[in-house]
């Protein structure tokens, strides 16, 4: 028994060996310090990140509540404006998904050229404005138009609220806490 514990134990060093290699906590596996054989810069924390963390946090519970908010009251809507049906419903939705696929490569891009800072600002204007537009007024057409245009903004907006907690947390916090800023 004791012979078979020791073969266990040297095969478990082997295969965790084989799978995880030689860690080294300096490695640096993105290009930033590449080559150079220093150990990334640790992150300067600020109080205010959590802050920053409860905003993006609150705006993206906003966006996913626009995002989903006519399907579950499909029948509701429709009593309540009678050119509605379960078309204009899913197009609603539909406009919004196809609005995300168009932009997210654009998004991508100005996160690279004009930051965090301001993608997310204008992240948020342009929810912010979608939503506003929608509350202007209750008549069918004008309203159903309003609707469809919030759903495209809060479309474009989706992109960097997907990839935002992990930008957030690679930005503001330092490595041993950016799993719990993004769970």
């Amino acid at each position: 028994m004791l012979v078979y514990s020791e073969i266990a134990d040297s095969n478990l060093k082997d295969d965790k060996e084989a799978l995880l290699g030689s860690y080294h906590a300096s490695k640096s596996y993105g290009s930033i310090n590449e080559g150079s054989g220093d150990p990334p810069e640790e992150a300067r924390t600020y109080r205010s990140r959590f802050w920053i963390l409860i905003v993006f946090t609150l705006m993206n519970l906003v966006l996913s509540v626009e995002w989903a908010m006519f399907g579950p009251i499909s029948e509701s809507m429709q009593a309540a404006f009678p050119g509605w049906d379960a078309t204009i419903v899913t197009l609603t939705i539909n406009g919004g998904i196809i609005a995300y696929i168009v932009a997210f490569i654009p998004v991508c891009w100005a996160v690279q050229h004009f930051g965090l800072r301001a993608c997310l600002l204008s992240t948020f204007g342009l929810a912010t404005a979608g939503t506003a537009l929608r509350c202007i007024t209750s008549t069918t057409p004008a309203f159903t138009i309003l609707c469809q245009v919030c759903g495209v903004a809060v479309g474009l907006a989706a992109p960097m609220m997907l990839a935002g907690p992990a930008m957030i947390a690679n930005e503001w916090f330092p490595v041993q806490e950016r799993t719990t800023a993004m769970g």
